[in-house]
């Protein structure tokens, strides 16, 4: 094999190695939920692993690639959280890289894998907060799942109430079911200020009745609560 350094340095190599990792029945599975047919079908720990790699080097010139499958995509958005970089620089190629997330899946690995943004988390507010109402869906999206993975805690906890009560759905889809799924984490670490953004009748019916499902999911929830927040299911 070529060495990671040229790989990441010539397209069509780093392609020709991505698909020695291939799996087609899993590429046949993960077509189906991400809607895509630009998948070589490699399995999400190998993703992550190829990502950690290349985080070693000056990956930069992937930006130059095509990124034209899932994969090629998926590990640059993965190296930029591995890489370790300052927050400034951290966020000078996850801007250049925004226009590659397409699909909920690159959205979502990403966010997780921004450690930074819990680290400086005062930094990482002021972006979101500038970047959350983009009318890009997966923008959006992303800014959701950041504050779902790396702010839910007393010192953030008002200023992510104050946007969910600023909310007004655009129709989006994959924005609407982030806020759905930031609602419910929430829920389990201040259930009171959830019931009580429920009784306030602020949300729109599908964010509303999606976010008491997530929550009436999970087992951390007891059987008397779940009785309680269906009862404010929006009818």
């Amino acid at each position: 094999m070529e060495s990671m350094y040229l790989l990441i340095n010539d397209e069509q190599l780093f392609i020709d190695y991505l698909f020695t990792k291939q799996d087609k029945k899993y590429r046949d599975f993960h077509s189906s939920l991400i809607l895509s047919d630009k998948l070589i079908g490699i399995r999400v720990p190998i993703l992550r692993m190829i990502g950690k790699e290349i985080s070693k080097y000056d990956f930069s010139n992937m930006f130059n690639f095509n990124n034209f499958y899932f994969e090629e995509r998926m590990i640059l958005g993965l190296a930029i959280g591995y890489a370790g970089y300052s927050f400034e620089k951290t966020i000078l190629f996850l801007n250049k890289f925004l226009k590659y997330i397409d699909n909920w899946s690159i959205c979502d690995s990403v966010s997780s894998n921004l450690k930074i943004f819990k680290k400086e988390q005062e930094e990482g507010m002021e972006y979101i907060k500038c970047n959350i109402n983009s009318n890009d869906e997966f923008t959006e999206r992303l800014c959701y799942v950041l504050l779902l993975n790396h702010f839910i805690n007393d010192n953030y906890i008002d200023d992510i109430m104050d946007l969910l009560y600023k909310f007004k759905s655009k129709n989006k889809y994959y924005v609407d079911m982030a806020v759905s799924w930031l609602i419910s984490f929430i829920y389990i670490k201040y259930p009171d200020m959830i019931i009580k953004l429920f009784s306030d009748n602020i949300l729109q019916k599908n964010i509303q009745n999606k976010a008491i499902s997530k929550i009436c999911d999970s087992y951390r929830v007891k059987s008397e609560e779940k009785i309680l927040l269906k009862g404010f299911r929006v009818k």
